[in-house]
């Protein structure tokens, strides 16, 4: 019947041409695609039937655009992650040009030092002291390094980085003393339509805001157990890590985020201030739970099992919480 109906409207019979308009005419049924995605590849269906251009030239050029709508978001990604690491470079070299300052400074003063009439106890001294104050200098340098190299700049939270050294720190635990682990995996529900409509700085604001809500809810933890971490994993994706909760309460900490993020309002393209209505979002939640002994593996199949119940989350309208079923 399908085949008859593609017949009629003028679509040859190569069968590249029949795959590509049944995979664009069934895309709404795919659900691991946007609505935007869908909507716009149906929009370029559209435009081939109107206008029955057939040519190879034809289909290589749908076959891009295709190809081009559905790399969107991953592209995005990767400029975020090469725009971060472009800044992590910059702010190390400026900080070695001043150091190489310190370097120099420090080689006339010892020659000062030699040249000047002092006893060789006393220019020693003073020249192991100066040497004692750039390592120390240096020291700090390394660390603010370390920590710009696992911190988001947006949102203050640990990167992408910083979760994979979290979840490598994970040893396997004795049976008498297991830990209870959750993962969560927080998802801005719409945020290229939020970008599309109010732009980039509203959509930044909206990152930066959900940032310092799992800030809040990390400084409200105890200090040690139970130990909420949240990270920015990439985009508009946030991961949390909650050690030391039960499968109850990680439940309960998703609703907690998913209705935080709901009653708040974010300042819109007006900015802060009484002409600004603002704008409010929603989160999708997956969540996945362990009891007992952990290690790496289990840590990362929990990351793995929470993007599954993110993704039945979104897939099933938004703005709510998916406890997923444990692969292991």
């Amino acid at each position: 019947m399908l085949q008859r109906v593609l017949d009629k409207i003028g679509v040859p019979t190569d069968i590249k041409w029949r795959s590509l308009i049944l995979f664009m005419r069934s895309i709404k049924e795919y659900g691991i695609y946007t609505d935007e995605q869908k909507r716009r590849i149906q929009g370029l269906l559209i435009d081939i039937l109107k206008y029955k251009k057939f040519s190879e030239e034809d289909f290589r050029i749908v076959e891009r655009r295709i190809h081009d709508i559905l790399c969107e978001s991953w592209r995005f990604a990767l400029q975020e992650e090469l725009g971060e690491l472009s800044r992590f470079i910059r702010e190390t070299k400026a900080m070695m040009l001043r150091r190489t300052g310190d370097l120099e400074e420090l080689g006339r003063s010892t020659v000062d030092t030699l040249l000047e009439e002092h006893s060789m106890d006393e220019a020693i001294r003073r020249i192991r002291f100066g040497f004692q104050e750039l390592v120390a200098i240096m020291e700090a340098d390394t660390v603010k390094l370390v920590e710009q190299s696992l911190t988001d700049p947006l949102t203050g939270l640990g990167n992408r980085r910083a979760l994979e050294a979290l979840l490598g720190e994970f040893n396997e635990t004795t049976e008498q003393n297991p830990v209870s682990l959750g993962v969560l995996m927080v998802d801005v529900d719409n945020f290229k339509g939020l970008n599309d409509t109010f732009g980039h700085v509203v959509g930044d604001r909206v990152l930066a805001a959900l940032g310092g809500l799992l800030r809040g809810l990390q400084r409200d933890a105890k200090a040690r157990l139970p130990r909420i971490v949240p990270f920015r994993y990439g985009g508009e994706e946030f991961v949390v890590v909650a050690v030391g909760l039960d499968a109850e309460s990680v439940q309960d900490l998703a609703e907690t985020i998913r209705f935080s993020v709901e009653d708040c309002l974010v300042p819109g393209p007006s900015g802060p201030g009484p002409d600004s209505s603002g704008v409010s979002v929603t989160v999708s939640v997956g969540v996945a739970c362990h009891d007992g002994p952990i290690d790496e593996l289990i840590g990362r199949r929990l990351l793995s099992d929470a993007d599954a119940g993110l993704y039945a989350a979104k897939t099933s309208g938004r703005n709510q919480v998916v406890c997923a079923v444990p692969s292991f």
